[in-house]
């Protein structure tokens, strides 16, 4: 507690006004005083109180910056994705890891700046990401799927925080057919 500093005491104590306050409301939710609301109202009731923890939970003031993944043309940013760096923080407790920790996710990247119209989506990517400190890099490739490789750098086993992969390389093969059928077309 010595590490907090006044605005974290004030947020401390707010947070713990509303759990308390929220604790009373949950408590006449479920003991049922309210006969006669209908089953609807305390469901949406139950959904502002779920709501109200989800804010609380939130932190205003983030530690760890966001993840900007950029596409660059000739020195030019042209496009980017951001990522909550809580989506991606590594954690040995699978309770405190973030939702997309070591997970192949798409990234669907849009230009910086205002709209361009007719220009929603500059690329799409498909991408690994971890974000942990240098002790627990031996954990990079611990979710990593199946038929993934790392590739460049190190190997899973010499896995070192100087080495790491350079890239992820999809090692099956797999064959698809399309078929396409055209009603109406011109030229």
């Amino acid at each position: 507690m010595n590490h907090l500093t006044v605005l974290d005491k004030k947020r401390l104590t707010m947070c713990k006004q509303e759990l308390e306050s929220m604790v009373g409301k949950a408590e006449t939710i479920s003991e049922g005083k309210r006969k006669a609301r209908s089953v609807k109202e305390m469901l949406q009731e139950a959904l502002k109180l779920t709501q109200k923890l989800r804010f609380l939970v939130e932190e205003p003031q983030h530690t760890i910056p966001d993840v900007f993944v950029w596409m660059l043309s000739n020195n030019k940013r042209v496009a980017y994705a951001r990522i909550s760096a809580r989506d991606l923080i590594y954690s040995a407790s699978p309770e405190e890891r973030g939702k997309d920790c070591g997970k192949i996710q798409t990234l669907f990247l849009k230009p910086p700046g205002k709209r361009v119209a007719g220009w929603s989506v500059q690329a799409k990517l498909d991408v690994y990401l971890w974000l942990g400190s240098c002790r627990d890099s031996s954990h990079v490739l611990d979710n990593l799927p199946g038929g993934f490789e790392p590739k460049g750098g190190a190997t899973e086993e010499q896995l070192l925080p100087a080495i790491l992969p350079v890239h992820l390389a999809y090692r099956d093969e797999h064959k698809f057919q399309m078929r396409a059928h055209m009603y109406q077309a011109r030229g």
